[in-house]
């Protein structure tokens, strides 16, 4: 479940594959989304859901295809992106550069950083933070910085910039 009170819209993942938009304050549901060809029968369904602000936009992450999906809040698909590596669990994504990127951590200890509107990978921060353990918890802070925790328990920050390009 994801909620944004400055959008009022509230997004909820089912086991049927789908996530649902409603309108925060009256509950009318407003859209159904669903990852084009995912359903059910073939147990994929969405793991993770958040909403990017100021940007508006909905990213979804159907973890048994370790596929993110990006799409507007009037349900326009904008852009879906496999990932080049195994994304952890939830918990392990946030947004930062004011709604514009979006961090993933990974099973092996590195993060991955996207651009929101495309879902291309913008960077890889492995080897500014050669972390090695499987990530659990990530936030961005600020403008410029990243904390990491370990599944051992470790915490790492990393400070950089990020270019809008």
């Amino acid at each position: 479940v994801a909620a944004s009170s400055e959008i009022d819209i509230v997004v909820s993942g089912s086991l049927d594959g789908t996530c649902n938009l409603y309108n925060m304050e009256a509950g009318d549901l407003l859209h159904t989304l669903s990852y084009p060809g995912a359903s059910c029968s073939r147990g994929v369904f969405p793991t993770w859901v958040d909403i990017s602000f100021p940007t508006s936009y909905i990213v979804i992450f159907y973890g048994n295809e370790n596929v993110l999906l990006s799409t507007t809040v009037n349900a326009k698909a904008i852009s879906h992106s496999k990932s080049s590596k195994k994304l952890s669990l939830p918990g392990t994504f946030c947004f930062g550069g004011n709604g514009r990127y979006l961090f993933a951590g990974t099973d092996d200890g590195a993060v991955i950083c996207y651009d929101v509107n495309s879902l291309q990978e913008y960077i890889h921060l492995e080897a500014r933070m050669p972390v090695g353990e499987p990530i659990v918890n990530l936030e961005f802070i600020g403008s410029n910085t990243l904390i990491v925790s370990t599944n051992q328990g470790k915490t790492y920050y990393t400070r950089f910039l990020l270019t809008h390009g």
